[in-house]
């Protein structure tokens, strides 16, 4: 059983109780009573009754949703980014149409965080939008807003369930989402882990797998629109002559709208069979009828972001757990994984030894549940319930896959 986590997306998580936990706990947990409640999981065990409810999510690790239940011991559910809304767009929908006063930032924040949610930090790169959104969720007005502002944006949901917005990269807390500076070093073949000056090192890559599979070079992002023209028909005779009275007709016709965007051949590192670069066109469908006001350039360029790239996915051997709590899924971590991963331009001082790593970003993380943490689930009906599993948890041990952005590219001379 593991958790998932990804960058502006639900991840998922699953749990398994041994076969002897107590009927009264089963009962307590099942689904039909206790269905939406939190799985939370924190570094180590507490007891919930010496803490308060915001200190025990402050400190989580770890918050998901409790969706599932295969018979009485195996739980599972997505994390706290499905609150925003899911993957078949339920949610709390905009009803009545969402503007804002001036179109700032911070304004859209306020008026989008889900009832489910609180309300987190804004960091604002500057800019307005002046749109409005209606019959959709939180979830696709923000895909509208990640490209409409100074600087591109993004969100995040924390375990202590805030929900934050906004610059991605600069000093944590203070102006971005996440800091600039990585905070973790994964090693391969290059030395062991420890801390040093701020930054610890997780040692040993296990396995590196890298695909292609949805490598994109041009991204077509097709909307359709519904336009409404009045004209008026004039009655008249069969010898032309014009009677009292016509008739207004509303007309509706559908008008597609193409946008794309385009990755340069020159840019494009990898050949077809006949020689010149590989073309893979995505077709992406939109609407300008969801009442999101969107862009269509600017979500062609965005898409075109998400698969201009290869993907890649780092194996770490078991120990590095605790990967995700310094650094949060999205954050930068070094890479140092050579003669494969590593920039000669790029000395670092890491106990007592020079490596040479790449910053790449954190996308993606899967870690098992082991011994030494704390389980529980949460519930909130009326008032808050934690429910101590610690004691019932099946345990796990195992690797974690990190799912990291694009490297940069290799010069000729393989630095």
């Amino acid at each position: 059983m593991s958790v998932t986590e990804r960058v502006m997306a639900a991840g998922e998580w699953s749990l398994e109780l041994v076969e002897d936990t107590p009927r009264r706990v089963l009962e307590a947990i099942d689904i039909e009573v206790a269905g939406f409640g939190q799985l939370v999981i924190l570094p180590s065990r507490l007891d919930p009754r010496n803490h308060t409810d915001a200190t025990l999510l402050g400190l989580a690790r770890y918050t998901g949703l409790f969706r599932k239940q295969d018979g009485d011991f195996r739980l599972g559910g997505p994390g706290l980014p499905i609150l925003l809304g899911d993957e078949d767009n339920k949610g709390d929908i905009f009803e009545a149409k969402r503007t804002t006063a001036n179109g700032w930032l911070t304004q859209w924040a306020a008026s989008l965080c889900p009832v489910s949610l609180k309300a987190g930090s804004t960091y604002s790169p500057g800019g307005v939008y002046t749109g409005g959104f209606y019959l959709v969720t939180a979830r696709e007005a923000l895909e509208t807003l990640k490209g409409e502002f100074n600087a591109p944006i993004e969100w995040r949901v924390t375990p202590d369930l805030k929900f934050h917005v906004g610059t991605v990269f600069g000093t944590a807390g203070t102006d971005a989402l996440y800091d600039s500076t990585p905070k973790v070093i994964v090693l391969h073949n290059a030395g062991d882990g420890g801390s040093d000056f701020g930054l610890t090192g997780v040692r040993g890559v296990s396995g590196l797998i890298r695909d292609l599979e949805d490598y994109t070079t041009k991204i077509v992002y097709r909307t359709e629109e519904t336009v409404e023209t009045s004209k008026t028909d004039i009655a008249t005779t069969a010898d032309d002559a014009t009677v009292s009275g016509s008739t207004s007709v509303t007309e509706r016709e559908t008008v597609t709208h193409v946008s794309t965007a385009t990755t340069a051949d020159v840019d494009v590192p990898f050949a077809r069979p006949t020689g010149g670069p590989v073309i893979l066109d995505r077709v992406i469908e939109g609407s300008s009828d969801d009442g999101s006001d969107a862009d269509p350039q600017a979500q062609a360029d965005m898409q075109l972001g998400r698969f201009d790239s290869i993907r890649r996915e780092i194996t770490v051997e078991g120990g590095a757990y605790d990967v995700g709590h310094l650094s949060p899924v999205g954050s930068r971590i070094w890479l140092y994984a050579p003669p494969v991963v590593m920039d000669a331009a790029n000395p670092l001082q890491f106990r007592g030894r020079v490596c040479y790593p790449v910053a790449v970003r954190l996308m993606g993380l899967t870690w098992p549940i082991t011994r030494g943490m704390g389980v529980y689930l949460r519930t909130n009906k009326g008032a808050v319930v934690w429910h101590d599993l610690t004691n019932y948890v099946a345990w796990e041990s195992g690797d974690v896959q990190l799912e990291v952005g694009a490297l940069p590219r290799r010069s000729d001379s393989g630095t």
